[in-house]
């Protein structure tokens, strides 16, 4: 209570003291971080029964924890550190009044956004019923914020007391960058100095009618180079009704700068790239801004952002020197449907303040730090897209009809339009196929260029606008893959393009809810076809200026022709030269003759058209590769049923086979499967293989192969197609030391031996072979197999002649003519073999 005095003096009749109570018209005042609140049942003590909810519901979460430390277990420490925020307040308590009518008013929201996605559209008649099931899955803490329940009830409110002013503490916490919004209207905003303390001043400041805008790669290294991080980075920035900010010469293109932003950029070593932006006479609050990657695509968010630029007293838009501050790991500040980059350097700055909140379509993963496109059912006909993508609110789409739809590839080649030499030649069961010239008017030495795109119809109709997937593999030459349709999902695509090549652009649409994208740079305008026994069937592009088809053949003569005749390409036998003799090319020309091939037994071969020089063309025909371009591996126990790299199984022409060596221990016995990495394509187990006579004994064991071996060496696993079905040997493929500290000849005493580690485990397996030698003296050696080479492939040496391998460093070998060389003192070593991707040796004294 404030209190005005006049004194007049004591004991007196003079006039009392006048008291006036300043908070009669403006009501309570409370001390921040308190606000104002009218007294409800929200603010009454907590009911027994609330108590006894609470109760149990901690001692849940103590046993929980308790189970899950185990010995680790300490019960001050949990206690210490509880907070009832931590548990389910909502399901626990229920919703205050306050919090029913925040609820009421975010469902309108959820629902007028489903609207806005086409929900209601996709869902029809059944809309209503579906979104009141979606709304009611969604925790009630995503989009009201932390209980408050609890903290409500200390205010001990009593009915009587029902709709007076009371003090009231949110349960909220606000990152150290932001502060509590007094006024209420808003949770936490960022204030108009900046809070952090001590951090750098930009390199740069805003001159009159300008402003900065400041993006910090993720990579971004303090003290270091890093433009190479920004080589493709430029700013979008627009005006419209909402932020008319910019003056003719900030207005950019997309894909580029503008002028003006082109001109005022640079790096700064804290902040990363900055470009300077030119500000109209009378500029509004906000200026519209996107941070673009010419190569990998936007930067920040998907969505548009904007750059507050307003003057002091505005609670979203103060921005008192006009600089503005993004970074990929620090997120854009949220306020009244806007995305609003920093007014302040992050430097110091926390990322959150540990609740996330996510917008409708999302829900946090599991660490709480991304929101991520929410998992959902949709109708027939449609498919679900955004689901597990960063920032992407999922929804349902139409899927598209590939039998009624054409389809164009559009992009900044082009000015993203729909032009006819961008249209895709449709060849039926959902596949779409187009070479497209890069032809442009490029003045300079280097005339290549990244260019955004995507695919899409004519109209850019939803169901038929592909993009990539956020955080999905990216396009590329020479790379497959999986695009997404749904505005603001799909994200825009890129390619690397040069003058005057072609690209190859391929859509398989055989599943129209997971539509495929291949782009190759191919040497013709062109889509090669065999025609053979009447049948055409097209070549596929493999890279390396070579087409390629696999076909089965008798044998018996077969005569063909190789043509697209739509494109005009055809080439053929010169002359009369037109017999192709197996695993020979033979030269082509233009529009030349027929070609015949007589395959020398029944079995698969390969067709490879060679137009690497499209001057000078061949073709070869040799058996296939059973496994085609899948790389495949032994997997089992004996290496956990992974698929490294380094238990690939190689292919021998010479052989018809596929194998790899690995060490065994004495004794011990493995299941394991030839397969690919997805255990999809090859997947051969012991009912897909037939066992060779002479191989160590395999047994079925429930569908895999089981051996079990007798010495602790290195064995050959096998897959051999020399018939028609494949067979597998497992047998003893030594190593040897060959040298003069041991024996140039191949024997029992020089033979490398697998070496087990392990008590523990009486069946290891790995790829590490080691002899021990005692000599005297200099020397050399090699790692080999029994015939040098011929019968493992084995003959390793080093690169350089006169390499030595030094005590205790791994020397890394090569295949080569040249002896390892060794100059130690006499005595006994071990010689360790690291049969690796990379071969190694390494000497140790014993």
């Amino acid at each position: 209570m404030a209190v005005s005095t006049v004194l007049t003096g004591c004991g007196s009749d003079a006039e009392q003291p006048e008291i006036t109570d300043v908070f009669e018209e403006v009501g309570l005042w409370c001390k921040s971080p308190d606000i104002v609140q009218i007294a409800s049942p929200d603010s009454y003590p907590l009911t027994d029964k609330e108590n006894a909810d609470l109760a149990t519901a901690k001692a849940e979460a103590k046993a929980a924890a308790e189970a899950e430390q185990g010995d680790d277990w300490d019960e001050a420490a949990w206690e210490a550190e509880f907070k009832y925020q931590s548990l389910d307040l909502y399901a626990i308590l229920g919703l205050t009044l306050e919090e029913q009518e925040r609820q009421a008013i975010a469902k309108e929201e959820a629902r007028a956004f489903k609207i806005e996605q086409g929900q209601d559209v996709i869902y029809g008649e059944g809309f209503d019923e579906w979104f009141e099931a979606w709304f009611a899955a969604i925790p009630p803490a995503n989009y009201l914020g932390p209980s408050q329940r609890i903290e409500r009830s200390a205010n001990a409110t009593t009915p009587e007391m029902d709709g007076e002013e009371i003090c009231y503490t949110p349960p909220l916490s606000c990152p150290n960058y932001k502060v509590i919004d007094e006024t209420g209207t808003y949770e936490c905003i960022v204030p108009e100095l900046n809070p952090i303390l001590g951090v750098p001043d930009p390199i740069v400041t805003a001159g009159p009618d300008e402003a900065i805008a400041f993006y910090r790669h993720k990579n971004h290294v303090t003290g270091a180079d890093n433009s190479a991080l920004y080589e493709n980075m430029v700013v979008h920035t627009w005006n419209n009704d909402d932020c008319t900010a910019y003056q003719k010469d900030t207005l950019s293109n997309w894909g580029s700068n503008s002028d003006y932003a082109n001109k005022n950029k640079g790096i700064d070593d804290n902040y990363g790239h900055y470009w300077k932006l030119h500000l109209v006479e009378g500029h509004s609050n906000c200026g519209n801004i996107i941070f673009n990657d010419t190569a990998e695509g936007k930067k920040i968010s998907d969505n548009d952002l904007v750059m507050p630029i307003g003057p002091s007293g505005n609670v979203v838009f103060h921005n008192l020197d006009k600089n503005a501050f993004a970074h990929d790991d620090f997120p854009a500040n949220a306020l009244d449907g806007l995305l609003l980059i920093n007014q302040h350097p992050y430097l110091g700055a926390e990322a959150s303040s540990g609740f996330k909140a996510c917008g409708w379509g999302m829900a946090a993963d599991e660490s709480g730090e991304q929101c991520l496109g929410e998992a959902l059912v949709c109708p027939d006909d449609t498919v679900a897209v955004g689901v597990g993508q960063i920032d992407i609110a999922s929804k349902c789409v139409v899927v598209f009809n590939p039998e009624e739809t054409d389809l164009y590839i559009k992009g900044g080649f082009n000015d993203w339009k729909a032009p006819e030499d961008a249209k895709f030649e449709y060849t039926g069961n959902g596949q779409y196929r187009l070479n497209y010239l890069y032809d442009t008017d490029c003045e300079g030495d280097d005339c290549t260029v990244i260019h955004q795109f995507k695919v899409a119809d004519e109209s850019w109709s939803e169901p038929a606008s592909f993009g990539s997937i956020k955080g999905g593999e990216q396009s590329g030459v020479g790379k497959t893959i999986t695009m997404t349709v749904g505005s603001g999902v799909g994200q825009n695509m890129s390619v690397e393009m040069a003058e005057e090549e072609i690209y190859q652009f391929l859509v398989n649409a055989a599943d129209p809810t997971a539509v495929e994208l291949t782009i190759n740079q191919v040497p013709v305008a062109a889509f090669p076809a065999i025609t053979m026994a009447g049948e055409t069937t097209e070549l596929t592009y493999s890279g390396e200026g070579l087409y390629v088809i696999r076909k089965a053949l008798m044998a018996e003569e077969y005569s063909f022709t190789i043509a697209d005749e739509a494109a005009g390409f055809a080439v053929g036998a010169i002359g009369n030269d037109n017999v192709i003799t197996q695993s020979v090319p033979l030269a082509l020309v233009a529009d030349g003759g027929a070609l015949s091939f007589t395959p020398a037994s029944a079995a698969e071969y390969d067709f490879v058209l060679d137009l690497s020089n499209p001057e000078m063309p061949t073709i070869e025909v040799k058996p296939a590769l059973p496994f085609g371009t899948t790389p495949v591996y032994v997997r089992g126990s004996l290496n956990g049923w992974s698929s490294p790299a380094t238990d690939e199984i190689k292919w021998n022409a010479d052989e018809r086979s596929y194998s790899v060596l690995y060490g065994l221990e004495a004794g011990g016995n493995h299941a394991f499967k030839f397969a690919d990495e997805t255990w999809g394509t090859v997947n051969l187990g012991f009912n897909e293989v037939t066992i060779a006579d002479d191989s160590i004994a395999v047994t079925d064991d429930g569908g895999n192969m089981r051996v079990t071996v007798a010495k602790s060496t290195s064995y050959k696993f096998e897959v051999i197609f020399d018939g028609a079905d494949p067979v597998v040997k497992v047998s003893e493929a030594p190593l040897y030391l060959l040298g003069d500290i041991t024996n140039w000849s191949a024997s029992d005493a020089n033979q490398l031996m697998f070496v087990a580690s392990n008590d523990a485990n009486t069946a290891e397996a790995s790829r590490t072979y080691s002899i021990e030698v005692t000599f005297s003296g200099v020397g050399q050696f090699k790692v080999a197999d029994e015939g040098w080479g011929g019968s493992l492939g084995y003959n390793y040496g080093v690169e350089v002649a006169g390499t030595k391998v030094e005590l205790g460093v791994p020397l890394e070998l090569a295949i080569s003519n040249n002896n390892i060389g060794i100059d130690l003192p006499a005595g006994t070593y071990i010689f360790a073999f690291e049969d690796g991707l990379t071969k190694t040796m390494t000497v140790t004294a014993k």
